[in-house]
C-alpha cells in the first residue's frame, strides 16, 4: 500500500479517544499517519493527543478546527492528510481484531474505491449483535441501488474524495451515505466482509427503539427525497 493518513474528528472525546489510539499501537511508522481535528474540546482531549505523540509509531497531528461538524472536521483533515488513501474513524471505534483490520486495510487499498467494512458492536449483547448483522445485510443489499455507510469507519483513495469535493458540509445526516452516492461516479463501492468495531453510546443514550425507529425513517427520507440538507429528525452527527 502507498500509504494511508487516518482522520479523526473529535468533540470532548477524552474517554474514547485513548481506546481507539491504544488500538492502533499496531501500525508501523511508514505509510501512515494519525490525524486529530478537535472541534473545541472543553475536556482533555487535546492532552490524549499530545500524549500519544510519544507512544505511537505513525506521525499523530491535531489540527483545531474553526468549528464543530463531522463533515466539516474529515474535511479539514483531509486537506492536510499527506497520503493518497484516507481513512476516517470516529473517536468510539476500537480496533479489537488486527488481523482482521490488517486484510480491511489490504484489501481496501488493492479495491482502489470506497470501501466499508463489516460493523460489529464494540459492546457485548446479543440484540447489538443482531442490529449490526441488520445493518451488514442491509449496506450489501442497498449497495447496487442507493449506497448506505457510515462514517465510523470508512475507506476512500484521495483522489476520489478530492473530485467528490469531500463530504457536504451542509447536512446533518447521511452524510457518509451522501459521499458513497455521489464517489460512486469516480470508483467502485464496496461493503467488506472483515470485521471493524464500533460503539453502541448513541444507541445507549438515546434508546435503542427509538433509534431504531429514527434511523428507518431517515432511510425512508432518504429513498423519496434523496439527501437533502432539511433534517426533520433532530438527528445531529456533530462530534
Amino acid at each position: 500500500m502507498q500509504g494511508a493518513s487516518i482522520i479523526i474528528p473529535t468533540l470532548n472525546e477524552e474517554k474514547y479517544l485513548p481506546m481507539l489510539l491504544d488500538s492502533l499501537r499496531f501500525l508501523p511508522k511508514e505509510g501512515w499517519e494519525i490525524i486529530v481535528v478537535d472541534g473545541g474540546s472543553t475536556d482533555q482531549t487535546r492532552g490524549v493527543v499530545a500524549r500519544f505523540a510519544n507512544v505511537l509509531e505513525p506521525s499523530i497531528i491535531l489540527v483545531e478546527s474553526p468549528r464543530r461538524g463531522a463533515s466539516f472536521q474529515r474535511n479539514l483533515g483531509a486537506s492536510n492528510a499527506a497520503f493518497p488513501f484516507l481513512l476516517f474513524l470516529d473517536a468510539d471505534v476500537l480496533v479489537k481484531d488486527v488481523p482482521a483490520f490488517r486484510r480491511y486495510i489490504q484489501q481496501s487499498s488493492q479495491a482502489n474505491g470506497v470501501t466499508i467494512p463489516r460493523y460489529i458492536p464494540a459492546e457485548s449483547g446479543r440484540l447489538a449483535a443482531l442490529l449490526f448483522a441488520a445493518l451488514h445485510a442491509f449496506h450489501h443489499l442497498m449497495r447496487p441501488i442507493m449506497p448506505y455507510a457510515l462514517g465510523a469507519v470508512l475507506f476512500t483513495p484521495k483522489h476520489v474524495f478530492t473530485a467528490c469535493n469531500g463530504f457536504r458540509e451542509e447536512l446533518t445526516m447521511n452524510e457518509d451515505a451522501d459521499y458513497c452516492r455521489r464517489a460512486q461516479e469516480f470508483a467502485s463501492i464496496t461493503v467488506m466482509c472483515e470485521p471493524v468495531n464500533i460503539s453502541m453510546r448513541r444507541l445507549a443514550t438515546v434508546g435503542y427503539p427509538r433509534m431504531i425507529i429514527q434511523y428507518m425513517l431517515i432511510a425512508a427520507w432518504r429513498t423519496l427525497f434523496g439527501d437533502t440538507a432539511y433534517n426533520p429528525f433532530s438527528y445531529d452527527n456533530a462530534h
